[in-house]
């Protein structure tokens, strides 16, 4: 390889790198910043700003860091701390934000496990005293069966396709990365007609794939 291509692939792989690690540190710093703050709006009875500010924490998602589980477990505590109180409305938009957290953040959303799980029982159990409480007239059911038919709903997960979402990630990969490659060794079509038909291949691959990724139902 001539030095001076092998000089610059080496300054772009250490740009990407450098990249990579200051998004890492940037989603890290600012999850854990959030916490700490809703953290300290709790202890200072803001309850409503707490809220939010572990919404808000949850949402910097990084695999591995552990702010959005740990975020999650606390909206958990809130949720579960407004209910105690009668504080219906409150609670089941605590509930919801817990949803929100691993909904948001992953293409399946039982990465939540127990915790979602917890959740939902939690929430359909919180829907039923809410709706015996505000619409007492509205509903001859018992609140076992609310509760029951509320869990049955909220268990349902439309989510996209986990091997179709595997399949976008690649194609486009493919696609950009044939398209460095063509354009990397370009000496005229003649001698690297390939390339473009590759590209082309993984564009379509790329395209097909967010028609069929979803979303579907797993549960």
């Amino acid at each position: 390889m001539i030095p001076a291509r092998r000089n610059l692939i080496i300054i772009i792989a250490a740009a990407a790198l450098l990249v990579v690690v200051g998004v890492v540190l940037k989603v890290h710093i600012e999850g854990t910043r959030a916490l700490a703050a809703a953290d300290a709006a709790w202890d200072k009875g803001t309850m409503d700003r707490a809220q939010l500010l572990y919404l808000r924490a949850g949402r910097w998602y990084l695999p591995g860091n552990g702010v959005r589980d740990r975020a999650a477990a606390r909206l958990l505590d809130l949720a579960r701390t407004r209910a105690e109180t009668h504080d219906w409305s409150g609670a089941v938009a605590a509930y919801d934000d817990v949803r929100a957290l691993y909904y948001g953040s992953s293409s399946l959303a039982r990465a939540g496990g127990e915790t979602l799980e917890t959740a939902n029982q939690e929430m359909a159990a919180a829907l039923a005293a809410w709706k015996k409480v505000d619409s007492p007239e509205m509903t001859s059911e018992s609140p076992e069966t609310l509760e029951a038919t509320y869990l049955a709903q909220l268990s349902v997960q439309d989510v996209p396709s986990p091997v179709w979402s595997l399949v976008m990630g690649v194609a486009l990969l493919g696609w950009l990365g044939t398209l460095g490659v063509f354009a990397w060794r370009y000496d005229g079509l003649r001698h690297r007609w390939p390339w473009p038909l590759v590209a082309l291949g993984f564009f379509i691959l790329w395209a097909l794939s967010l028609v069929l990724m979803g979303p579907v139902n797993p549960a």
